[in-house]
């Protein structure tokens, strides 16, 4: 409904404020009336729980009808009078809330491929190298360069002394050392003759001016011994 001013309606003042301006009136129409109210914030929980406002609301009210339908109207629907948001008036034209969703659908897309964590690159591991072969390629070198067994002996002696301070924590073992020689029978397990006749051999092989086949041989034998009888 539209009301016009009309001279012939006359309406009927139900409230007023301080300064004698009508904030409620009724007004006639057909076999019913309008209520108009210039204060809708009365009717509000906040507004109707104050003491000096709250018989307001309760005392306009009770100016409807009992029994009889009541229809309510506001003519600001969307919040407060001249209340506007960003998004309302983007929403209220086809161009601008397409570029909105687009906006949304960017940005969306950024979070997904762009804004993630980037995995550090991970460091390519070189393999350790083969020592084992090295060793082996040394230990032919030194046999093809005169057939001496002497070089060879001691790298076994000394790879053998490393097993034994590695394998039974004895960082500092002299097998010259008569106590040494005990704990080492004693962690090994082997009896403390075969102990003195391997450390015999090896000091044996560590002086003697000339190592041949047969004491090579011998010596490999009897470190491979001794470590199967260790483990």
């Amino acid at each position: 409904y539209r009301l016009l001013p009309d001279s012939g309606v006359v309406g009927t003042q139900l409230a007023a404020d301080t300064a004698g301006r009508a904030v409620l009136v009724r007004l006639p129409h057909g076999r019913g009336q309008f209520y108009l109210c210039t204060v809708p914030l009365a009717f509000t929980n906040y507004f109707a729980l104050q003491p000096r406002t709250g018989n307001f609301a309760f005392a306009a009210l009770s100016y409807l009808p009992a029994g009889r339908p009541v229809w309510w109207d506001e003519y600001q629907k969307q919040g407060r009078q001249g209340e506007q948001s960003l998004l309302r008036v983007l929403l209220a034209h086809d161009a601008l809330r397409w570029a909105l969703y687009l906006s949304l659908l960017g940005a969306l897309l950024f979070v997904v491929f762009e804004a993630r964590r980037r995995q550090r690159v991970i460091p390519i591991l070189r393999p350790l190298p083969n020592t084992t072969l090295l060793f082996t390629r040394t230990v032919a070198g030194l046999y093809r360069q005169g057939s001496s067994h002497a070089p060879i002996a001691e790298k076994k002696i000394g790879l053998f002394l490393e097993h034994l301070r590695t394998r039974f924590h004895e960082p500092g073992l002299d097998l010259n050392d008569d106590a040494a020689r005990e704990r080492l029978a004693q962690k090994t397990g082997i009896p403390r003759p075969d102990v003195d006749a391997l450390v015999r051999r090896i000091n044996f092989l560590l002086t003697a001016p000339q190592v041949s086949d047969a004491d090579l041989l011998a010596l490999n034998k009897a470190l491979n011994d001794f470590r199967k009888a260790a483990a």
